[in-house]
């Protein structure tokens, strides 16, 4: 973000002694401040340094302004901001700003930092001390009081000199007169001194003591008065006032009198309408005619609120700058903010406009989440998040059910910007005055900072977040309010214990179904598909995501969607489709823009898996060790973590074990489950690639450990799939191949397809083991065969053991049969090759009809329907939500020939009289 005061067109003039020190000091200290009074020119002489510094210096710079930052606890996040970081999961800002500055050339210039000297003096200790080759140039005015600091203190512009022999040689040859005719000409591109102006002229800079800001008030009026009339004017004024309003005779610094008469007199020569407009804007940050109309002129029209801020614009009172999404946005420098809100004080109106003002920015909080789905909307609330800030500092004051309101409001603004720690800070204010409020808003408020700290990895708080918002939802019967806290410790839980986490979510889906929020109800399904996603359930994740995409507020929220489809992308690599998780992370990325954010983050590492899976891993390596530079240099640790994740996987992909396993090895015990099943899988294949059975027994143990936790099918079913080739490469065969076929068996039910083509290959080694020639060929080429229909590729890739296995199916059955035996296995489909190897285990495949036909999970269906149960107790016991209940039951209604759970129980009760007698 530019400085306001560097969007002045006026060329820089004036100080070069001062600018050249200036730029000396900068190439020798780690921390320069340039002090003076309001007005000095601070900002523009240290702009000007650091764009002819960087002409001859590679260093990354950012510019800092933190005038509109009023609230310490938002310093850190500021600045974190500017230097295009982001605050991460498992991060507080501070170390996100840390990493973000580390091990690079960076200069921070920190513009208007005197209200925040103290707090930023403990912030920029910090950093010195961690990131060595990070330079600070600041403007304030006061000094920081670091140790590190030098300091430069601005003196006033040279003046013309009285005694000169020539008046306009003298204002020539001053710094304060060449301003004064740059800021005419920029105003009145006629303008030109003669010797008969040159006098007023010099007058002027005199009157004004070299202050800058007064002296481009003062050429400002150069459109319709002449330097005489200027002259004449400010003279006045300056006799008859002083610099802050006190009585005559007390004296204040000669640069703040003089500021305080310049703009004292612009403001005298504005009429009555445009008085009132100059003083009511100093409530406003950054306003649009939209804003100004509605907070500052509520009673005229847009033309007419546009033609006064057009007036203010011309006399330099406040900057025009265009918006390429909100059109022109008007801003006063602060100093005159400073001065505008004196005179709004001295008129007794501050209090109404400061209501005023927290109304109009209370309703563009209860709009956000319908601002964040489109490009103007999301715009509209970053340009005006200092003034939601501000309204909602007011309302903590003044009017604090509209604080609770403004946080609920803003809830989802938070955690799509990822400004999670002010969201958190302001929900804790919000709360700590909150008392006496209504229950169900404050449980809201509850939910929100629940949601931001679940956001960063801060489970625990979110928990215990949630269960206060829990109670105070239940006390006050708002099934709105309780559903949304259900759906956070859902959130909260998700990665740690997912069996509660998906009970407390499906709770929240139906209270919040039941309440009619369509948009609450699909942060209800996003929340819970992700659970399901992360435990393996793609059966019940794609239900969920069909009925969050067949309600139009969820599937047209961005925000939301772009959540819900990151889970997509993961849930087809984990079933074995790289081309659709590719397809579906690049739409993602187009989705995103070029935006720095753990989203775009997640879904580049996502699209690197992909690639590492589909046949193009050197790419992903290439691809991937830039992304994770860049990661790194933005202190990412989540998006960090999942490149390392994808990187891993192209690593294993083009056989380079050695960097893979160092990568698993690091992370594997990570307290994310899922995430630590995915380290462990990787560790395993290794380990199988090594014959390390000892290894593969271990990590499967673990793998197992995890499934059970979460209920995932797919973890226990691979953590047979290892057991069974570790104990193939052991030379236990009944071991092996009852391990295999249940981990096939389980596969083919839960949908993985790319581990049953894993399978399928180890139990045509076993088959070679067993002198199956033939089977073998079939299942080796059944296996391969499957993987391209997949679109995926062997990871790792072909190994001499497979290659050896294949030699000698040829060997034994000569090439003529074994070509044959390979043709046949190439032709079966995946599921048609999953039914063989079935077959060959001497049992028949699952019947068509009847109660044989019935999967474990619809044979649970049946029994809990016959019992009485009705779907949502169904769907309660089983941990899964009512339409995959009525889904399971038409199966079973279909395989039995059935209609009704009469006619089931009466079946089910006539099969289990003929087990007992068969028992008996």
């Amino acid at each position: 973000m530019v400085p306001l005061s560097e969007r002045i067109a006026v060329p820089f003039v004036g100080r070069e002694a001062e600018l050249a020190a200036i730029i000396g000091m900068m190439a020798d200290c780690r921390v320069l401040t340039v002090t003076g009074g309001g007005g000095a020119g601070k900002t523009r002489l240290a702009m000007e340094a650091v764009r002819r510094a960087n002409a001859a210096e590679q260093r990354d710079t950012f510019v800092v302004p933190l005038a509109r930052t009023a609230s310490p606890e938002l310093l850190v996040s500021a600045v974190l901001e500017e230097v295009e970081g982001r605050q991460e999961p498992g991060r507080d800002p501070m170390e996100s700003l840390a990493a973000r500055l580390t091990g690079r050339p960076v200069r921070l210039v920190l513009d208007d930092c005197e209200h925040l000297a103290v707090e930023l003096a403990v912030v920029l200790r910090e950093l010195l001390v961690r990131c060595a080759e990070l330079r600070v140039l600041a403007t304030s005015r006061q000094p920081l009081a670091l140790e590190e600091e030098t300091v430069a203190q601005l003196s006033r512009m040279s003046l013309p000199d009285p005694d000169a022999p020539s008046a306009l040689l003298s204002v020539v040859e001053s710094e304060a007169g060449r301003l004064f005719i740059a800021s005419a000409v920029t105003r009145a591109a006629e303008f030109a001194i003669s010797p008969a102006t040159a006098g007023a002229i010099a007058r002027i800079c005199r009157e004004l003591d070299g202050v800058p800001l007064a002296i481009t008030l003062a050429a400002a009026r150069i459109v319709d008065q002449s330097p005489e009339e200027i002259a004449a004017g400010l003279t006045d004024h300056r006799l008859r006032l002083s610099s802050d309003g006190s009585p005559p005779g007390t004296q204040a610094p000669a640069h703040q009198r003089s500021l305080r008469a310049s703009q004292a007199w612009s403001y005298a020569l504005l009429d009555d309408a445009d008085q009132v407009l100059f003083r009511r804007l100093g409530v406003l940050s950054v306003g649009t005619v939209e804003d100004t109309g509605a907070v500052c002129l509520p009673s005229l029209d847009a033309v007419e609120v546009q033609a006064r801020l057009l007036s203010l614009s011309e006399r330099g009172l406040i900057t025009a700058e265009p918006d390429p999404l909100l059109g022109v946005t008007y801003e006063m420098l602060g100093t005159v903010r400073e001065y505008a809100l004196d005179l709004l004080a001295a008129e007794e109106e501050e209090d109404e406009l400061r209501d005023r003002h927290l109304a109009v920015f209370g309703e563009l909080a209860d709009e956000a989440d319908s601002l964040l789905n489109n490009p103007l909307g999301r715009r509209a609330l970053h340009l005006h998040l200092p003034d939601l800030r501000a309204a909602l500092s007011r309302a903590i004051e003044r009017n604090v059910p509209a604080a609770l309101a403004m946080c609920e409001g803003l809830a989802h603004y938070w955690f799509a910007a990822d400004r999670f720690a002010e969201g958190r800070a302001s929900c804790a204010h919000a709360l700590a005055v909150a008392d006496h409020c209504d229950a169900a808003a404050q449980a809201l408020v509850l939910w929100c900072s629940a949601l931001l700290a679940a956001a960063v990895e801060d489970y625990a708080e979110a928990h215990v977040l949630a269960t206060r918002g829990l109670a105070l939802a239940e006390r006050s019967g708002n099934e709105r309010a309780l559903g949304l806290c259900l759906q956070i410790t859902s959130f909260a839980l998700g990665t740690v214990e997912p069996q509660r986490a998906a009970e407390n979510g499906l709770r929240a889906v139906e209270l919040l179904r039941d309440a009619g929020n369509a948009h609450d109800l699909g942060h209800a399904l996003m929340t819970l598909a992700s659970i399901e996603a992360l435990r393996d359930r793609f059966d019940s994740f794609a239900l969920l995501r069909a009925e969050f995409m067949s309600i139009p507020e969820a599937r047209d929220d961005q925000w939301l969607r772009i959540l819900l489809d990151l889970h997509a992308a993961w849930a087809y690599l984990t079933q074995g489709e790289p081309r659709a998780a590719l397809t579906q992370a690049d739409h993602l990325l187009e989705m995103v823009g070029g935006e720095v954010s753990m989203r775009a983050g997640l879904a580049r590492a996502h699209r690197l898996h992909a690639m590492a899976r589909s046949g193009q891993a050197s790419d992903a390596l290439t691809e991937g060790m830039a992304a994770l530079e860049e990661a790194r240099a933005a202190g990412s640790v989540v998006v960090v973590l999942a490149l390392e994740q994808a990187l891993a996987i192209a690593e294993l992909a083009v056989g380079d074990l050695d960097s893979a396993g160092r990568r698993a090895e690091q992370h594997a015990d990570t307290p994310a489950l899922h995430s630590a099943a995915t380290w462990r899988e990787l560790l395993a294949r290794i380990a199988l690639e090594r014959a390390d059975t000892a290894a593969a027994y271990a990590h499967a143990a673990a793998i197992r450990d995890v499934g059970q936790h979460t209920g995932s099918q797919r973890q226990a079913a691979f953590a047979k799939y290892v057991e069974g080739v570790a104990a193939l490469q052991d030379g236990d065969l009944p071991g092996a191949a009852d391990c295999l076929h249940e981990a096939l068996s389980a596969q083919d039910q839960c949908g993985c397809r790319r581990d049953a083509a894993d399978t399928l290959e180890a139990l045509g080694h076993l088959a070679v083991r067993r002198g199956d020639m033939e089977r073998a060929g079939r299942l080796h080429a059944a296996s391969a065969a499957g993987r391209r229909a997949l679109g995926c590729v062997r990871v790792p890739p072909d190994g001499p053991e497979l290659h050896e296995q294949r030699a000698r199916v040829e060997a034994d059955l000569g090439i003529e049969a074994a070509a044959q035996a390979r043709a046949e296995g190439e032709r079966l489909a995946l599921q048609q090759a999953i039914a063989y190897a079935q077959r060959s285990r001497g049992r028949r495949q699952r019947a068509l009809a009847g109660l044989a036909s019935l999967t474990p999970t619809e044979m649970e269906a049946a029994r809990l329907a016959a019992s009485g149960l009705s779907n949502p107790e169904i769907a309660s016991r089983m941990f899964i939500s009512r339409d995959t209940v009525k889904v399971h039951l038409s199966h079973v209604y279909a395989k039995l020939g059935v209609t009704s759970r009469t006619q089931l129980g009466g079946l089910l009760a006539d099969a289990d009289a003929r087990a007992v007698i068969t028992d008996t």
